[in-house]
């Protein structure tokens, strides 16, 4: 495969990949009614939109892959942690956040298999490099799904872990 083959062939895989997760995590923030569930896939959302511009830039060759800033996922982290007593009890998701939650762990794991492959295959520097930048934000949208999840689904197990309380026997 040329390097213009590869690149269009990444460049139109990813551009469905990033519209896709755009409208998906969009349309499901319009539908939520937990505000931190909406707050979490209307974040998730924008930072496809991000994508979509690192795919612009790749096709200008004008990406440079910017170091992953990680702050977009301490920003949701702590919404959860810093949230009051009195709300927490109202914070369980509904059958459809959770549905929605699992659903998007699965695009998030369809899209990190892309871009892995990608960043270990292509012939194209520009194009590894870009595969692997997006591998690890699609990495990081999995693991705040996840979280979430666990948050929504066990708020109590979830501070739990993410504290990690311990419980000793004496």
């Amino acid at each position: 495969m040329s390097a213009v083959d590869e690149l269009k062939t990444v460049v139109d895989a990813a551009r469905k990949t990033e519209v896709d997760g755009r409208k998906f995590y969009g349309d499901t923030a319009a539908k939520s009614r937990n505000p931190l569930a909406k707050r979490m896939f209307q974040s998730l959302a924008d930072a496809e939109g991000q994508h979509l511009e690192f795919i612009d830039q790749l096709v200008r060759g004008q990406f440079k892959a910017p170091a992953y800033d990680r702050d977009f996922a301490r920003r949701l982290a702590t919404v959860f942690s810093a949230m009051p007593e009195s709300t927490r009890s109202q914070a369980a998701g509904t059958p459809d956040d959770i549905a929605a939650l699992e659903l998007g762990i699965e695009l998030e794991d369809r899209s990190m298999a892309f871009y892995r492959k990608w960043a270990e295959t292509a012939k194209s520097e520009p194009v590894r490099k870009f595969c692997a930048r997006l591998r690890v934000e699609e990495e990081e949208h999995w693991r705040i799904l996840q979280s979430t999840k666990d948050y929504l689904g066990d708020t109590g197990n979830w501070f739990m872990a993410q504290e990690r309380w311990s419980f000793d026997g004496g």
